[in-house]
């Protein structure tokens, strides 16, 4: 809460018409009677606009004091900011940047985000993704019409200034009614910068749990966005993976690339991606040969 206190306001009446008033009266006339000051003290917002509307004194011919006391007004504390956004997406197929297969028929994947800030400088975003499988994987490993992945995060955002920004995200990756899939705990960090309508940044993700604890996978991009008009804008992005594993697990190496372009309007984004081989041994060519593309069209809204 913050207070301002005026101080007195001081307003004085001429004394050059009682100098003139004493040269003109006899000195055997006594002078007459000083008429009383009147001191008015208001309360006001504002004392210096309100001073003319609130002061009155009675009578002329003496130094008149007026105070002027401005009433206590509390000053509010920023209100805390939650903002929220939900999406869905339909896709013909998923699959994750380095190339693993998740599905590989209709997919509908929902999504949830809560952003709060209690400080500027620390926002914090919970969120919630999932993949939801219309058919089975074709080697048996899930069941039709159900979740396959369910994944829960809370991280938060830092401008660095020119443009640069940099995120950090606890994530568990959950994959019920995936046979022989175990969850996974991961550290997420990303990094971009943007000159102008090209951005780039990477991904980096520290596996801590699970059946691929220890490994660490690093995904550069580069994406360019235009607007077309107020509504509608397009975009391209390409990206690559490369994936660090245990030495008892196999080898390190890049494994897959991957080209997408979009195309926005209003609430709607329709996009294409395909997913290409750079290590036989990693991204195999049964995993390439049986899906490589994706096509889906997504909607999102602020909550």
């Amino acid at each position: 809460m913050k207070i301002r206190k005026y101080a007195a306001l001081i307003a004085t009446v001429s004394t050059s018409v009682l100098f003139a008033q004493e040269a003109a009266t006899p000195a055997a006339v006594a002078p007459a009677e000083a008429t009383p000051v009147v001191i008015v003290v208001k309360e006001v917002e504002n004392p210096s606009a309100a001073t003319p509307a609130v002061i009155s004194a009675q009578g002329t011919a003496t130094p008149v004091v007026i105070i002027v006391k401005e009433v206590e007004t509390p000053v509010m504390e920023e209100a805390r900011a939650v903002s929220a956004s939900a999406g869905i997406d339909v896709a013909s197929a998923a699959i994750y940047r380095d190339g693993c297969k998740l599905s590989d028929s209709l997919v509908v994947q929902p999504n949830l985000s809560v952003n709060y800030s209690a400080f500027d400088d620390f926002p914090i975003e919970l969120g919630v993704w999932a993949n939801y499988a219309t058919d089975a994987k074709d080697d048996g490993a899930t069941e039709s019409h159900c979740f396959t992945e369910v994944d829960l995060s809370i991280g938060t955002a830092f401008d660095l200034g020119n443009d640069t920004d940099l995120g950090i995200a606890l994530v568990s990756w959950q994959y019920p009614n995936m046979v022989g899939w175990n969850g996974e705990e991961v550290l997420a960090v990303s990094v971009s910068k943007a000159f102008g309508p090209v951005e780039i940044g990477s991904a980096f993700e520290k596996m801590l749990t699970g059946d691929f604890d220890c490994h660490f996978d690093m995904y550069p991009y580069i994406s360019m966005s235009q607007d077309v008009t107020e509504d509608v804008s397009v975009g391209i992005k390409a990206a690559c993976n490369y994936s660090m594993v245990p030495s008892w697990e196999g080898s390190d190496g890049w494994t897959a690339y991957s080209l997408s372009a979009s195309v926005s309007a209003f609430n709607f984004t329709a996009y294409a991606t395909y997913y290409g081989q750079m290590n036989d041994s990693l991204y195999t060519d049964e995993m390439h040969d049986d899906v490589n593309s994706v096509f889906g069209i997504g909607y999102s809204v602020d909550l």
